[in-house]
């Protein structure tokens, strides 16, 4: 057979050709299919839709069954705080990309020839998922899902507490903190930076270190949770006192403003006040009392327990509770100005404010513009009487 050749209808030793047109040349010939078949040299049959030969080579087609690979190159973070979320994907083939937010119904997305993108708006808080659908010319299949979850509320106060509060002069004070939600919580005081707290056993705690002036002052707290929501400050005052110090005295009138009354801001008029402020010799707990009428509102103040006195240069201010018109259970905090005093202005300053301390809703207030905190200067001003702080004897 080293020179001759079997045709499409031939037949002999075994190597016949039984398909039409195609044949088996044995020199230096090669292997010629035809469109029904034909054998190769070892005597097998080969299917001429799979195989193409001719002039010596040979080229195969093979079936494509490989799905697409399709993966994402943005993504939010796993914990955000963002309702609007963006993605983008890729394929490593042309395909068709459909995309399904929570397991809805899939929808062609943002697509070139292989790259895709989706964004999302005000999505709602909770688990969030998206899955990327592909399919190629083949038809061939495949899927790729990504799953992150929206925060946006914020860590919540359980408690805030500063120790001891009042405090003496040169005595360390301390801050903690336990918040709902938080995984990082910091403070400030005075409006100043805020200084990370260190968290032990479900609290954060910091040191204040001790101050050496009276004064008071406003420490805040804040939290921050792993989705990166801040919550508000929450602020108390710290009282630091010297018990030698001094006290204060005052009687007089004021001027009280519209809105000062929470009940009906539009009452105006005098108000009578009249006080008297101090540390007995050894005490911690301050003494005196404190009187305050405003008849235009019916409302008649009267102290029945201080909390603390602090008194610095021409400044006074003490907290404490009373009642109103001889009932009720209300807090009280007085901010007085003796205008004599080296820094005190000239003019005496007078304010007064109440609250409900079961709710802390306001009751009283006339500081109704400007810096309305709690360590703001008093700014209205006395329009008769007197406001005295008195030195103490060191």
């Amino acid at each position: 057979m080293a020179q001759g050749g079997f045709g499409g209808g031939g037949t002999g030793d075994g190597c016949a050709g039984g398909g039409g047109g195609g044949g088996y040349s044995g020199g230096d010939g090669g292997f010629i299919a035809g469109g029904g078949g034909s054998f190769n040299s070892g005597g097998n049959k080969e299917e001429a839709a799979g195989i193409g030969v001719g002039d010596g080579s040979v080229s195969i087609e093979l079936a494509d069954n490989t799905p697409p690979v399709i993966v994402f190159t943005t993504v939010p973070s796993s914990l955000t705080n963002s309702p609007n979320s963006a993605f983008a994907f890729s394929a490593n083939e042309p395909a068709m990309l459909t995309c399904a937010l929570d397991g809805g119904v899939a929808a062609p997305c943002n697509t070139t020839a292989v790259d895709g993108w989706a964004a999302f708006s005000r999505l709602a808080d909770g688990v969030h998922s998206l899955t990327v659908f592909g399919v190629d010319a083949a038809s061939n299949q495949s899927s790729v899902q990504y799953s992150w979850t929206i925060d946006t509320v914020a860590p919540s106060l359980s408690t805030l507490d500063t120790l001891p509060n009042p405090s003496p002069i040169n005595t360390a004070v301390s801050l903690s903190a336990k918040w709902a939600g938080a995984t990082g919580a910091s403070y400030s005081v005075d409006g100043g930076g805020f200084t990370a707290m260190t968290l032990s056993n479900g609290t954060f705690a910091a040191s204040l270190g001790a101050f050496t002036q009276a004064g008071v002052h406003d420490v805040c707290v804040r939290g921050t949770d792993g989705a990166g929501n801040v919550s508000g400050s929450a602020c108390v005052l710290l009282a630091v006192f010297d018990p030698a110090a001094g006290f204060a005295t005052g009687g007089g009138w004021i001027d009280s403003p519209a809105g000062a009354v929470t009940a009906d801001a539009s009452l105006t008029g005098k108000a009578t006040f009249g006080f008297v402020s101090r540390y007995q010799k050894g005490a911690t707990v301050p003494t005196g009392r404190t009187d305050f009428q405003f008849q235009t509102a019916n409302l008649a103040f009267h102290s029945t327990a201080y909390e603390w006195l602090v008194i610095s240069g021409a400044r006074a201010q003490y907290k404490g509770s009373g009642t109103i018109n001889g009932g009720g259970d209300y807090g009280f905090l007085l901010t007085a100005i003796d205008g004599a005093v080296l820094g005190g202005g000239a003019r005496d300053r007078l304010r007064v404010k109440i609250w409900e301390r079961a709710t802390g809703a306001i009751v009283y207030d006339n500081q109704q513009s400007g810096d309305v905190s709690d360590t703001a200067e008093p700014a209205t001003v006395v329009g008769g009487g007197n406001i005295v702080i008195h030195s103490g004897k060191k």
